[in-house]
């Protein structure tokens, strides 16, 4: 199964970069095939390379029966698309989604603790704390609002 997806053809160039790339990612034993990669390779920075969580791809493609390489380019193209996909089915009451009220905590770069509140939706307390965690965060206290 692919799991990358660029926006246009890499040229030799750009080929060894990311050649070289992967090979470092797997030095690091970084799990690959628990993530999906966008490929930007005419970023203003040089190449972007963003990844996406392969449960959240995979819930997209369900959600809009599509494939995972179309999630993906939706994800890419259209940040926040899958959270705003989750509220529209949360107030339509469809599929089960529940909203979250979480409190997240993380580290800005002088090591100071940041506390946010958030709101997540999503069909499990274990989904909704997974999806924080993949992205960084350390879950301290999640509510259902529902209950």
């Amino acid at each position: 199964m692919r799991r990358i997806l660029f926006n246009r053809n890499p040229d030799i160039y750009e080929a060894q970069v990311l050649s070289e790339y992967v090979d470092e990612m797997r030095k690091k034993k970084v799990p690959m095939d628990k993530l999906y990669f966008f490929i930007d390779l005419d970023s203003n920075q040089g190449i972007e390379i963003t990844t996406f969580p392969t449960a959240s791809v995979e819930f997209l493609s369900e959600e809009l029966q599509c494939s995972h390489l179309e999630a993906l380019y939706c994800f890419a193209n259209h940040p926040g698309f899958l959270k705003d996909l989750k509220e529209i089915l949360y107030w339509n009451d469809l599929n089960g989604i529940n909203k979250y009220n979480v409190t997240t905590m993380h580290f800005n770069k002088h090591e100071e603790q940041i506390l946010n509140e958030t709101v997540v939706y999503s069909k499990s307390i274990e989904e909704a704390e997974q999806e924080l965690v993949s992205q960084g965060f350390v879950v301290t206290e999640i509510i259902n609002v529902d209950e």
